[in-house]
């Protein structure tokens, strides 16, 4: 990938891109950018109307996550109309919910993409994904045109493979295998009184000569968060990809074993199936942990609470939520000696309202939030965008 370009918020608004918080779903035929006596020519536009029609596929309005990746890629597709000269129209937008509340729903995706197909025809010159489910969802239809482009986020293995082949275009890893593996040398720390717990074995050697390799690792203390960053997956290193699953670590087991609960807000998701849980169970055996699991519905953060029990014959938690805001109902379940124990958020950062929740992060000293740059990560998503329309046109 090209070096490419970044968009802060003084960016997004000189390009007249409103945030998901102020327009919410794009209107059918939204036009992000006109074009003067377009250009007719670029092969992607498959009815060479001088527009650039596409759809995009929301995960989860309230969702930050999920936010930042549809205003980069908006973002990144308007600077697009502006260099090339053509019209980009989001033709339609929806956020993947089931009819339980379940959102980054991939049957709804498909379903909603067979619509899309059979309403825009040769309108529809490109697909953008919030994550890799969704996308291949979209592909997997029955009356999928061939070589539409398609765009996702995770880099799930099976994503990886399906840009190999050349069924999805692009997408971003989120390093989920070393956010797992911070998370596992974090909760051994710990355990074993470390006295830099976040640094050693993670941004430095510990004594058995093991450190995050795949990428670096940034401490942000104000909020008490790790973060990873976030990169491109296409057809260039796909195969690279998919050849370095997990780092090889030395076996660390500590002074004993530890038992820790993990909850998973929907069962059903990809990235957390194809890529944190094999990352746990590989990293937890060479560190000795032995990780629980409890998994929601995706919709209904009951599905993970009422789960949430049992707390004493844990040594730490490890913190999925179904809702952003959710961080409080967690903690008020950790009473007592529980109350002293590791508590780390994975995948969604509590939130209280459009700030990060500040209450829930000091809860104690052994809180953190594991994750990556949220913003950032959906540049990088607009960024594969343009560079794959400016690179095949």
């Amino acid at each position: 990938m090209k070096k490419g370009f970044l968009f802060g918020a003084a960016a997004l608004a000189a390009l007249g891109v409103f945030t998901l918080a102020s327009c919410g779903d794009a209107e059918t035929g939204e036009v992000l950018y006109k074009a003067e006596n377009p250009t007719t020519t670029y092969k992607w536009d498959r009815n060479h109307d001088g527009k650039l029609g596409y759809v995009m596929m929301i995960g989860d309005k309230g969702h930050n996550d999920s936010n930042a990746r549809t205003e980069g890629c908006r973002a990144a597709l308007k600077k697009l109309g502006k260099d090339l000269n053509i019209t980009i129209v989001e033709l339609a937008s929806k956020e993947m919910k089931n009819n339980t509340g379940a959102t980054w729903d991939a049957t709804t995706a498909g379903d909603t993409m067979g619509t899309w197909l059979a309403q825009f025809g040769d309108q529809l010159d490109g697909v953008v994904s919030n994550n890799d489910g969704m996308a291949g969802a979209a592909y997997a239809q029955s009356g999928w045109v061939k070589g539409l482009p398609v765009f996702g986020f995770d880099a799930l293995p099976s994503a990886a493979k399906d840009i190999h082949d050349g069924k999805l275009l692009g997408s971003i890893t989120q390093n989920g295998d070393a956010q797992a593996r911070i998370i596992a040398q974090l909760l051994r720390n710990f355990a074993e009184n470390d006295t830099d717990p976040l640094n050693n074995g993670i941004t430095k050697e510990d004594a058995n000569g093991n450190k995050v390799q795949r990428c670096n690792v940034e401490y942000d203390e104000a909020e008490r968060k790790l973060l990873v960053p976030c990169g491109p997956v296409t057809k260039k290193n796909a195969d690279e990809y998919l050849a370095n699953s997990f780092e090889k670590i030395a076996e660390n087991k500590g002074t004993k074993q530890l038992n820790v609960l993990v909850s998973i807000y929907n069962q059903g998701d990809n990235f957390l199936k194809e890529v944190y849980k094999p990352a746990f169970d590989a990293y937890g055996k060479a560190l000795g942990i032995k990780f629980t699991y409890i998994e929601g519905n995706g919709a209904d953060e009951g599905s993970c609470l009422d789960k949430f029990v049992n707390l004493d014959q844990y040594d730490a938690y490890v913190v999925n939520m179904v809702k952003t805001e959710s961080g409080s109902l967690y903690t008020s379940k950790l009473t007592g000696k529980n109350a002293e124990k590791p508590l780390i958020f994975y995948n969604r950062q509590p939130f209280a309202g459009n700030k990060v929740d500040d209450a829930t992060m000091s809860f104690n000293d052994k809180t953190y939030y594991i994750g990556v740059n949220t913003q950032g990560s959906g540049e990088l998503q607009g960024n594969m965008i343009y560079d794959w329309f400016n690179d095949n046109k």
